[in-house]
């Protein structure tokens, strides 16, 4: 059960979430959610919080909740629970083989300012297989996110 109070624009569960709206995996978001623009929603009971992220800066680090920090190249069909870019700095994440984001879900926060993340190379799918989300809360011209790496 989810009870928002509008006066404070605060929400709580009572119970953790459950079935198709939870991902898997490391530390699972809520899929289509999040907070402030800069943030996933954990999955579980509780106040809406951020995830625990990786500080992903090689493909060795580029695991779970990934917050790319700086551009780098996965290993070939890597799997994730989500993508972020949370830096002030253009980067580029480079795929190679068939990659598994198992929310589905890339975020590109207002803290990229005017930069530009590229995602390319490899292709992406869902852990459904159906649904990959792009929330793009950049909306400082000219910091839009390119892809060229295929969706599946």
């Amino acid at each position: 059960m989810l009870n928002v109070n509008p006066t404070n624009l605060t929400a709580t569960f009572t119970n953790a979430p459950s079935g198709g709206a939870a991902s898997t995996g490391t530390n699972p978001i809520i899929v289509g959610m999040v907070r402030g623009g800069s943030d996933f929603i954990k999955d579980g009971a509780g106040a809406l919080v951020a995830p625990t992220y990786s500080t992903a800066i090689d493909a060795a680090s580029f695991t779970a909740n990934a917050n790319v920090t700086a551009s780098l190249a996965a290993n070939s069909g890597a799997t994730v629970t989500s993508v972020r870019f949370n830096t002030g700095a253009p980067l580029t994440l480079t795929l190679s083989g068939a990659n598994t984001i198992t929310s589905g879900m890339i975020l590109n926060t207002n803290a990229v300012a005017t930069n530009t993340n590229t995602i390319t190379g490899g292709s992406i799918t869902s852990g459904n297989g159906q649904d990959v989300i792009i929330a793009n809360f950049n909306i400082a011209a000219p910091g839009p996110m390119a892809m060229s790496s295929s969706i599946v």
